[in-house]
């Protein structure tokens, strides 16, 4: 029994030894730690742009939203190049409204004053009227002695005065029963509207006149001209 006290009584000096020295050694590794610097780094440059991705899907269409308001009109353009002329139309309808022949072969003696000779047409005449007359008539002399006459176209206002629109102005000497063709034409138009007497007159005749067969015609139609 007293051997084994010896020995346990070394073991605990040995172990209290290498605590003290344990202890020691680490307050002293505690004492001498020294904290390290690193090392400052600079800070990278930015490298190239790379190459541009491809396009992504396109996305939905959004709901529709308001109209926003209309902007302003914008400065005209240049006028284009001059179109190809296109194809020729159709010919329109006529604008010959009648046509009428007058017999003035019943004329047959000669008138000092202005008065139709023969038959008349009475046109009523619109604001865009237009009445052209043509007439031919044989003048001859009673006594075979020279003539003289003033052959016409003429219109009258109902109720109104004879107007003379053309005029030719035959002076002969013919043998006693021969006669000389006389023509005169006019047209009738920008009369207010109304009815009108038109046809052939004659005026200032000599009294040896006389008057063969002859014939007038009408043509009525409507015109671009308009009287205010």
């Amino acid at each position: 029994m007293k051997r084994s006290s010896l020995v346990l009584a070394a073991l605990a000096a040995v172990g209290a030894l290498l605590l003290s020295t344990a202890g020691a050694s680490f307050a002293a590794s505690r004492t001498h730690q020294v904290p390290s610097k690193g090392t400052a780094h600079k800070k990278p440059k930015r490298g190239p742009r790379g190459p541009q991705g491809p396009t992504g899907p396109e996305g939905k269409v959004g709901a529709n939203g308001k109209d926003g308001a209309q902007g302003k009109e914008g400065p005209r353009g240049k006028d284009g190049a001059q179109g190809k002329e296109g194809p020729e139309g159709k010919q329109g309808p006529s604008g010959i409204v009648s046509v009428t022949n007058l017999n003035l072969s019943t004329a047959t003696d000669s008138t000092e004053g202005l008065a139709f000779l023969g038959e008349t047409r009475t046109v009523a005449f619109g604001a865009r009227t237009v009445a052209t007359v043509t007439a031919s008539i044989g003048f001859g002399s009673k006594d075979g002695k020279k003539f003289r006459s003033h052959f016409a176209i003429c219109y009258q206002p109902v109720g109104g005065l004879i107007e003379i629109v053309d005029i030719v102005q035959p002076e002969f000497a013919v043998a006693e029963g021969e006669f000389v063709t006389q023509t005169v034409s006019g047209a009738i138009q920008a009369l207010k509207p109304g009815d009108y007497v038109i046809g052939a007159c004659a005026y200032g005749e000599s009294a040896n006149t006389v008057h063969g067969v002859g014939y007038a015609t009408v043509l009525v139609g409507e015109g671009p001209l308009e009287v205010t």
